[in-house]
């Protein structure tokens, strides 16, 4: 087979199985996003360590998934991180999660998660990789949890074990974190 043939083949390869992490529909890439009318007002300790929240969303049209290898036939929901300020006093700390930044685009999306990341010494922690989910979002979940602590030895993290599906409707949320 002349080089140029196989040249072509292997371009046509790659460019089949690379293609994957980019959406062709901008409404999966990038959601609307709107100015938030509905909180979770999240709070609690934080001891010894710097916290980072965001919010997932993710969408829930097939139409609007994302391929991660065309070639394997895998798609994924698409989804968009949304950071969330955390502001400080002494050792609580206090945030409000909008639950409707990502306004309707056609491809339903919802709150996913509560992701974390703990800043030990000014690094994120090694494990789990951040960001880490926290609790997640499920019709029909509770509107409420018992506090959900999370320590940290050295830069790993350990989610104290629990029911951790939360209704979109909940209000209220407490996260505690302290480094052992």
């Amino acid at each position: 087979m002349p080089r140029t043939c196989i040249a072509v083949l292997l371009l046509v390869f790659v460019s089949i199985c690379c293609e994957g992490g980019v959406p062709k529909d901008k409404a999966a890439r990038t959601p609307a996003l709107r100015e938030p009318t509905k909180f979770l007002d999240v709070s609690g300790t934080v001891a010894g360590l710097d916290l980072q929240l965001e919010i997932e969303y993710q969408t829930h049209d097939p139409k609007c998934r994302v391929a991660l290898s065309r070639l394997e036939g895998a798609y994924s929901p698409a989804t968009y991180h949304h950071a969330v300020p955390v502001v400080r006093d002494g050792n609580r700390y206090t945030a409000k999660v909008p639950l409707d930044v990502v306004g309707e685009t056609g491809c339903g999306w919802a709150p996913f998660a509560i992701n974390y990341i703990a800043l030990i010494d000014g690094k994120p922690q090694k494990q789990p990789v951040p960001p880490t989910p926290l609790v997640w979002f499920r019709e029909g979940a509770p509107e409420s949890l018992p506090p959900v602590r999370t320590e940290c030895r050295g830069r790993i993290c350990a989610i104290a074990p629990g029911e951790g599906f939360l209704s979109p409707g909940a209000r209220r949320l407490e996260l505690d974190f302290a480094r052992r």
